[in-house]
């Protein structure tokens, strides 16, 4: 009898903790493209989140999601530009890596930050 009270007590704190807005990760799906049209930088279209890195010399270079936190529907994502590994011998090509995220439903807000240069975007949903 006791045990139950007990389990009572901490199921409903649980549940008032994730009522209170706390964080929570993340994990949203993704897609890379080692040949974007997209310049540098953040873009929006519908549900659709495009990541460019912009003209890289050699295919070596990625993008890639850090972090992905849901805040009470603000979504937060923090992302890089992985360069190629020292001492790898790539082709000299142009390429334009970007990640398409493709966000939930009912997000309500999104920020986007570069976690090298610390550039940030923000999106309200509209």
């Amino acid at each position: 009898m006791r045990l139950t009270k007990i389990v009572g007590v901490v199921t409903g704190t649980l549940a008032i903790a994730a009522c209170a807005g706390k964080p929570a990760a993340l994990d949203l799906s993704t897609s890379a493209n080692p040949q974007c049209k997209a310049n540098a930088g953040v873009s929006l279209m519908d549900s659709t989140l495009t990541i460019g890195a912009g003209s890289k010399p050699t295919p070596g270079y990625n993008v890639q999601l850090e972090e992905q936190i849901d805040d009470d529907g603000h979504i937060k994502l923090t992302y890089d530009v992985s360069s190629p590994r020292a001492g790898v011998i790539l082709p000299q090509m142009i390429t334009t890596p970007c990640l398409y995220v493709t966000l939930p439903d009912d997000w309500e807000r999104l920020s986007v930050m570069n976690k090298e240069s610390g550039q940030s975007w923000v999106f309200d949903r509209p």
